[in-house]
C-alpha cells in the first residue's frame, strides 16, 4: 500500500495535477462514525495521505467526499450528500441496465412505477459519489459488500463495475496511466 500510494503522489506531481488537502484522521473517523462504515482502506489512504477531491479520472474531476454533483437534480444531490444508506449492503455484483427492464416505467405516466422505484432505491445502498463525467454520468465507490473497494458507473440507464474491475487506487492510477476506457477488453 505504501509504495502504491508513493507512486500515486510521484505521478500526481510529475504532470502537475492539484487535489484538496488532504482529511485529518478526525475528519475520515467522524465520517465513518456517522456513517456505521469503515472506507476502503486504498480510498481512506488516498484521502489522509494524497488528497480530499481535486483532479482526477472523472471529466469534472474527482469530487470532496460526501460531495454531490452540481449537475444532480435536488433529490439526487440530498441522497448523495446525505448517504443515509451507506451502511447497508450494496446488492450488486454485475451490471444492471434497467432502462428496458419490464416493470420499471408507468406507461400511463411515462415516469418510474412503484415498482421501478422500489428497485432503483437499491443503488442508493453501500456507495458513495467520487465524481461526473456529464451527462448523467457519475462514478460512485462501493464500500460494502462483495463489490466493497470497487469502482462503478451510475448513469440514468443502469449501473456497470469498470472492467477489468478496479478498486479506488487502481481507478485513479489507470487515469494517471492516461487509461480512457473503463470497459476494455481484459
Amino acid at each position: 500500500m505504501e509504495a502504491r500510494l508513493r507512486r500515486i503522489q510521484q505521478k500526481i506531481t510529475a504532470v502537475g495535477h492539484t487535489l484538496g488537502p488532504p482529511m485529518s484522521e478526525l475528519q475520515v473517523a467522524d465520517f465513518e462514525a456517522q456513517h456505521h462504515v469503515t472506507l476502503p482502506e486504498g480510498y481512506r489512504r488516498f484521502l489522509l495521505d494524497i488528497g480530499n477531491g481535486g483532479d482526477g479520472p472523472a471529466y469534472y474531476g474527482l469530487a470532496r467526499l460526501g460531495e454531490a454533483a452540481g449537475d444532480m437534480t435536488a433529490e439526487e444531490q440530498q441522497m448523495w450528500t446525505k448517504i443515509e444508506m451507506l451502511d447497508q449492503v450494496f446488492p450488486f455484483t454485475e451490471a444492471w441496465i434497467w432502462e428496458d427492464e419490464e416493470g420499471m416505467w408507468d406507461d400511463a405516466s411515462q415516469d418510474w412505477s412503484d415498482e421501478g422505484r422500489a428497485k432503483l432505491a437499491r443503488i442508493e445502498r453501500g456507495n458513495v459519489y467520487i465524481g461526473n463525467d456529464g451527462c448523467g454520468q457519475y462514478w460512485h465507490l462501493i464500500v460494502t459488500g462483495p463489490e466493497r473497494g470497487n469502482v462503478w458507473q451510475f448513469t440514468g440507464e443502469g449501473i456497470v463495475p469498470t472492467a477489468p474491475k478496479r478498486d479506488f487506487l487502481r481507478w485513479y492510477e489507470a487515469w494517471l496511466d492516461g487509461t480512457e476506457d473503463w470497459w476494455e477488453s481484459a
